[in-house]
């Protein structure tokens, strides 16, 4: 919660935003079988970027689903939600060589998760936070004090990542020669929520 500075200041860390990596390389093999089905939108945007034609893309592999949900509620169980979090939609996307993807956050969802089936292509992905209008130039290098910019997350092949919908994220240009591909999920709370007349049993 705070830490002792040299000069006997105390420095509180309060509302942390929360960003989780996983090791999930035994899902490989099934993701790359349903990747290998997947039916592309006849559209590609200005920057290069397709997705797949369902947002349920892997509903019809409900172990799967069940393995990614679990690994999810286990990355957040430290926050000791009232209620797990239950997959809600779910897509490929593939980004062409020279595109890249605009800063944005995820809507209608409460957790986000990003998985890659490849390592070719995986430029990295940038979490942002919006600069104050004051901008102070700071040399610090500790993500720990950075309370504004971005910070960039290498990908690796077989990682999940797992962040709040609302933290705005990007992709820099894809110079790698390859697509870039992903398979982003979207969560929400499964079960009863709030108390009084601000409850909601989410299903």
């Amino acid at each position: 919660m705070f830490k002792k500075l040299d000069n006997g200041a105390l420095r509180f860390s309060i509302f942390p935003t929360l960003v989780y990596g996983m090791d999930c390389s035994d899902l490989l093999d099934d993701v790359l079988d349903i990747f290998k089905k997947v039916n592309w939108k006849d559209q590609t945007d200005a920057k290069g970027l397709s997705v797949s034609d369902d947002s349920y893309i892997l509903n019809n592999n409900k172990k799967l689903v069940k393995t990614i949900e679990f690994r999810v509620n286990e990355c957040l169980s430290e926050i000791e939600y009232t209620a797990p979090l239950k997959m809600t939609t779910s897509w490929f996307t593939r980004l062409r060589d020279g595109g890249d993807i605009v800063e944005h956050h995820h809507v209608n969802a409460f957790w986000s998760a990003v998985f890659y089936p490849f390592s070719e292509g995986c430029s990295s992905l940038t979490f942002l936070k919006n600069l104050t209008p004051i901008n102070v130039p700071s040399n610090t290098l500790n993500p720990d004090l950075i309370m504004e910019g971005d910070v960039s997350f290498p990908i690796e092949r077989g990682r999940l990542i797992i962040f709040p919908a609302l933290l705005k994220h990007s992709v820099r240009m894809n110079d790698s020669g390859n697509d870039r591909n992903s398979l982003a999920m979207n969560f929400m709370p499964y079960g009863n929520c709030g108390t009084l007349d601000s409850q909601y049993h989410y299903r």
